[in-house]
């Protein structure tokens, strides 16, 4: 958020807010109670279908609570974009989350830090930056409210919830996560992150 604002001028949110379209998705999700209190029968999800989109990303790779690092790779993305103009108020932050970091070791865990394009890219991606063509696919969502430092033990709610209840298999693809508020004038304790588990 930081980083967002030193680029632009304003928040991510306030950038957002601009489009009124957007104020359905912000005003959607919300929780009672702090994930970390609550027992994995209580969590709420939604099967849903996200469609066909593109996506401008920046790979990183190695731990996944090295949240410092990961930042800096955000401030470099917030950089490029704003070097072409590639955000408009209806981008999407999100990242992909390609390995499992109870399998993989930490120095072998990737994150795309993403961006959604919402118009045709003029040019084409220099040095470590990349697209990508995301085809349409269905989830299981959860929101998870509450820092980042605390998304591991939403993880483990969901993995047990899914074990328990959710009788649907893992799709071979990566975990989205999508960032509505995480805003410099938001308290963390107060973010949104919509995670996405594909299934098949």
């Amino acid at each position: 958020s930081k980083a967002f604002k030193k680029r632009f001028g304003c928040s991510p949110l306030a950038f957002r807010n601009q489009n009124k379209a957007l104020e359905k998705k912000y005003l959607e999700a919300s929780l009672k109670t702090e994930n970390d209190n609550q027992h994995p029968a209580s969590l709420e999800y939604v099967i849903e279908e996200l469609p066909h989109f593109e996506s401008l990303y920046l790979p990183y790779q190695g731990s996944y609570t090295d949240f410092d690092t990961i930042n800096q790779y955000w401030e470099r993305l917030f950089k490029y974009v704003e070097q072409y103009d590639l955000i408009d108020p209806r981008t999407a932050f999100f990242s992909e989350n390609l390995d499992d970091n109870e399998i993989s070791e930490d120095i072998n865990c990737r994150i795309n830090l993403s961006i959604t394009l919402e118009k045709p890219l003029v040019i084409s991606p220099s040095d470590f930056f990349q697209t990508k063509t995301h085809t349409p696919q269905k989830y299981v969502k959860f929101i998870h409210k509450g820092s980042i430092t605390t998304l591991e033990a939403t993880y483990r709610n969901i993995y047990a919830l899914w074990l328990n209840d959710i009788q649907l298999e893992f799709a071979d693809k990566a975990i989205l996560e999508f960032y509505l508020n995480h805003d410099e004038g938001v308290a963390p304790e107060a973010y949104l992150t919509e995670i996405y588990i594909p299934f098949s």
